[in-house]
């Protein structure tokens, strides 16, 4: 009758006899950590093998890369005794069982990542120089990788790159006086800034003479007037004379010509070979800024530029064909020496150099500066230092920076990205 309680007995102690035969030898065991790992449902050859630990039930798993596990003391990963802070999870995924987020399974396969699902797979590690600036951790400061360069702050009492006079006054100076300033200052006229230099009068060439258009302001729909030169054909005037006109005249006069060709040096408005005039310090071709006469239109690249003074035409439809030129205003390389490439509405033209640099006035425009500089209104008209918008060469000297330029009514950027220093 005693037999069965000591059948159970004997079982009780072959199993404690397992159990002590494991820590024969004076070792110690300790519980496994749990593993955080990442799987992939489908392990292509995996290799196998099978646990015969005796305090657990033998088991077969598939072999899976291994995870990182920090060290702690300089001790092996295996006796690390922190782990992740992230939820406990199933070391197996059944075969065929869908994973959603919160079921313990980071499954790669099913589009969980700690940034989906950091339920199962635990929160991200922010590190800066992966390419995303995550506040509220990093900043332009903690982290100019990921969330850029912080910007500069105006007002520290130094022009910095990425300030210039629009953008930061208070360290860069007042940038040059522009189009809206309620004065009418060269090169600006009707054209250009009807703000200050007033609305130009009703378009001269539409064939139909309008008050206020005349013979003088409109010759094309007014026709020429009697008994005075043509400025723009020199009709009445002899073969070796050439109709002009300039404010101080009463009315256009004959006068002889000069022998100074195209693209040449000039000073004086008669210094040119007949049928051009001396525009900017250079003979030019006269044009006819309404069209309508024949032989006298622009070969391109150059345009018929309206001649004015003071901001007003000059009348008669007189022009110059200007800008045709190929040079680089930035160097001046396609000029003739002793000549500059200098920006005008129409495009490019090369004029003749002067002796002027930073804030001398130029009151004949680009010629009075040297090649470096260019002529810019600043409470009159200054020769100022040219340079080149992106920050390549030519630069500006600190605390200069550069400002760049516009033209015309259009406000178009000059040229080869031209600015000046201010």
């Amino acid at each position: 009758m005693r037999l069965l309680p000591l059948l159970w007995i004997l079982l009780a102690c072959a199993f404690a006899a397992c159990g002590s035969a494991a820590n024969a030898g004076g070792g110690t065991t300790t519980d496994e950590p749990d593993v955080v790992a990442v799987f992939n449902k489908d392990v292509p050859d995996a290799d196998t093998k099978t646990d015969t630990k005796t305090d657990t039930v033998t088991d077969t798993k598939t072999d899976i890369d291994p995870i990182d596990v920090s060290i702690v003391d300089g001790n092996d990963p295996d006796a690390a005794t922190d782990t992740p802070d992230v939820p406990d999870l199933d070391t197996v995924v059944p075969d065929g069982t869908p994973s959603t987020c919160g079921d313990k399974w980071c499954v790669v396969d099913d589009g969980e990542t700690c940034e989906t699902c950091p339920e199962d797979c635990g929160a991200c590690v922010i590190k800066c120089g992966d390419a995303k600036c995550s506040a509220p951790n990093e900043d332009c400061a903690t982290c100019p990788k990921d969330c850029g360069i912080c910007p500069v702050p105006c007002g520290d009492g130094t022009c910095k790159d990425g300030e210039n006079c629009s953008s930061c006054p208070d360290d860069c100076g007042k940038c040059p006086d522009l189009c809206g300033d309620k004065t009418c200052k060269a090169p600006e006229d009707c054209k250009t800034c009807p703000q200050d230099c007033g609305v130009c009068p009703p378009s001269c060439g539409d064939s139909s003479c309008k008050s206020p258009e005349d013979c003088k302001t409109c010759p094309a729909d007014c026709g020429v007037c009697p008994g005075i030169c043509n400025p723009l054909t020199s009709e009445l005037c002899t073969a070796a004379q050439q109709c002009y006109y300039t404010p101080t005249m009463t009315n256009p006069t004959c006068s002889p010509v000069g022998a100074l060709t195209k693209g040449s040096a000039c000073q004086f408005l008669n210094d040119c070979a007949k049928g051009m005039l001396c525009v900017n310090s250079v003979c030019s071709a006269v044009c006819d800024t309404s069209g309508k006469t024949a032989g006298l239109n622009c070969s391109l690249p150059a345009k018929c530029a309206e001649l004015s003074s003071g901001g007003k035409p000059l009348g008669y439809n007189i022009g110059a064909c200007l800008g045709g030129d190929t040079c680089n205003v930035l160097t001046s390389v396609g000029c003739p020496s002793g000549m500059a490439c200098s920006p005008v509405v129409e495009g490019k033209m090369c004029v003749p150099t002067g002796t002027g640099t930073l804030n001398v006035a130029c009151p004949n425009g680009d010629s009075d500066c040297t090649k470096a500089y260019i002529c810019m209104e600043d409470n009159g008209p200054k020769c100022k230092q040219r340079c080149n918008t992106t920050g390549a060469l030519p630069k500006c000297t600190s605390p200069l920076t550069c400002v760049g330029i516009v033209m015309g009514e259009a406000q178009v950027p000059a040229p080869d990205n031209l600015g000046v220093c201010n």
